[in-house]
């Protein structure tokens, strides 16, 4: 509610909720605020509230209390800025721009990574992302099996074609060949009908996003280590979904298959041509 601060403004300052409702105050209300000088003396200014900020965390919101940088110099007596943070748009080059940052500063200057400032939090993130390797390689095995599973009942269907053309004189390495050539086939449709119905959802998830703003307004909390999570959460979608897509449906059909394929060409061709009564 309000406003947020103009440049150069002084005698203003923007609060969080949490602050506001421990302090009793509003809009246009007068905070005095009280500091310790660079010199070690006390030093007070009276601030205007002219706006409250809730961001959906209660322990984010006791933290923030905004004044411009030339309140902050007046009341402490120490020029500039003590601390400045860089957001990333891609966080896989960090340790590199964190790299050039301290080359390029001050040496007395400390250049600190969020993972060093918040180790737990980084712990969290490795926790997070072993675990969701090790749904993906649960989902892929189950996948697998549901293939081989489906080959293996198409084999045992057509054990007496596979033992005509093995008495034909087709070699084992024929039927397996046959087989593969079967589980690249699958696969390849296999890939373009996923990605023709995993296309359009995943895009929309992408530009739109699915947005749990709703647990923000009834109380919810949006943070993790006292750290703000966007309540939006946007899905991950480029052109390399193609080849992904083609890779991992070629990969599960063909390595599916060939079990199927070693029991089909092992299959003793009087046995597989007898009638049974």
């Amino acid at each position: 509610t309000g406003r947020y601060l103009q440049p150069g403004e002084t005698g203003v300052a923007v609060i969080g909720n949490t602050v506001a409702e421990r302090l009793d105050v509003e809009l246009e209300d007068a905070l005095m605020v009280t500091v310790a000088g660079a010199d070690g003396e006390m030093a007070s200014a009276m601030l205007r509230v002219v706006g409250i900020i809730r961001t959906g965390s209660r322990d984010l919101d006791s933290t923030i209390c905004h004044v411009n940088l030339q309140e902050v110099e007046k009341l402490s007596g120490r020029p500039g800025a003590a601390e400045l943070t860089l957001l990333l748009r891609d966080p896989d080059y960090l340790e590199e721009h964190a790299a050039q940052l301290v080359r390029a500063l001050p040496a007395e200057t400390e250049v600190l990574t969020w993972r060093e400032i918040m180790p737990e939090l980084a712990a969290g993130v490795e926790v997070d992302e072993t675990w969701t390797t090790m749904c993906v390689t649960i989902v892929m095995i189950v996948v697998f099996l549901g293939i081989a599973s489906a080959q293996l009942a198409a084999v045992l269907e057509r054990r007496r074609e596979f033992a005509v053309l093995s008495a034909l004189g087709m070699r084992g390495g024929g039927l397996v060949h046959v087989m593969v050539i079967e589980g690249v086939v699958l696969g390849f449709f296999g890939g373009v009908a996923g990605l023709t119905f995993g296309t359009p959802p995943s895009y929309w998830v992408y530009v739109y996003g699915v947005d749990f703003s709703f647990l923000i307004e009834k109380g919810g909390d949006f943070t993790m280590s006292n750290v703000l999570i966007d309540p939006v959460f946007y899905a991950d979608f480029g052109w390399w979904l193609v080849p992904l897509a083609f890779v991992l449906s070629l990969s599960a059909t063909v390595l599916s298959s060939l079990y199927p394929a070693w029991f089909a060409a092992s299959t003793d061709p009087a046995a597989a041509l007898r009638v049974d009564h």
